[in-house]
């Protein structure tokens, strides 16, 4: 025979209530949340501890709550939540049975349910509050991915404009070296027109003529070669913001994912937490 049935065989029903009265006073002292007890017998309350929180306003001789006689008439323990004085209470009750296993009374707890609730919504409005949080930054991070892709496309635009700009200068040199032998063509036909006197009025004529295509060329050819060069620096100077700002954008994504990725960590470890706090609420 174990020390627990020793104990209860030897006391009587009274002694056995006497003795949970006896300690009653002191489980609100143990207790984490502010909770009253109650102690009865199978009619009516013998036992009542307020907690320092609120008043239900039960005394010795109360009669005792719904939850308690569904518990006397169960056999079991029984919880649920009422309302009394006003105030909406969660009660848990289980029976005391004497060492026949005959039920002689019930013990019982309530806690607020007024705080339990307030708690509740409070993690849920954070919990909706962090959805939204996380639906925006990963709008965000959406966004970010998007513009380093422009970015990246405009950088290749960018680059292929520069390749273009670069064959532009080799047809330039081409030009060029046109130029510079048309302008010799055209010092020859001067040449040739000098020794012809008379007869070479006509290839005089043709020499000008040259000379001056190959100076209009070689002008032209000066000209596209400083515009050529101005829109390579422009090109340069665009490839080196968007490289910047590509970059930039990356490690915004980069960033915003672990942001969001903590935001869905919080949010989990608030749900479990509104569980636990529903579970045992």
């Amino acid at each position: 025979m174990g020390y627990k049935e020793h104990l209860t065989e030897n006391l009587t029903d009274e002694e056995i209530l006497r003795a949970f009265s006896i300690v009653l006073p002191y489980l609100n002292d143990l207790s984490r949340d502010d909770t009253a007890f109650g102690l009865t017998d199978t009619e009516k309350y013998i036992e009542y501890e307020d907690p320092k929180g609120f008043q239900l306003q039960l005394r010795a001789g109360s009669e005792p709550l719904d939850v308690i006689k569904d518990s006397l008439r169960s056999g079991r323990l029984e919880k649920g939540d009422t309302n009394v004085s006003g105030k909406e209470i969660k009660v848990i009750s289980i029976p005391i049975r004497n060492s026949k296993g005959k039920i002689i009374g019930t013990i019982s707890d309530g806690i607020d349910l007024d705080d339990t609730t307030r708690l509740v919504n409070s993690v849920s409005e954070i919990s909706e509050s962090l959805d939204q949080v996380s639906t925006s930054v990963s709008e965000l991070a959406n966004s970010a991915s998007n513009f380093a892709l422009t970015g990246q496309k405009t950088l290749k635009q960018a680059q292929d404009v520069m390749e273009t700009s670069k064959k532009t200068s080799d047809a330039i040199e081409i030009i060029k070296s046109i130029a510079d032998q048309t302008n010799l063509l055209g010092l020859n036909a001067a040449i040739e027109s000098a020794r012809a006197g008379e007869h070479g009025k006509g290839f005089n004529v043709v020499s000008t003529e040259i000379r001056k295509l190959a100076s209009q060329s070689k002008e032209s050819t000066r000209t596209i070669n400083d515009i050529v060069i101005n829109m390579n620096q422009s090109i340069n100077t665009i490839i080196g913001a968007v490289n910047e700002s590509a970059s930039e954008s990356e490690e915004q994504a980069a960033a915003i994912e672990e942001i969001s990725a903590t935001i869905e960590s919080i949010n989990a470890n608030l749900k479990r937490l509104n569980e636990f706090i529903e579970r045992f609420a």
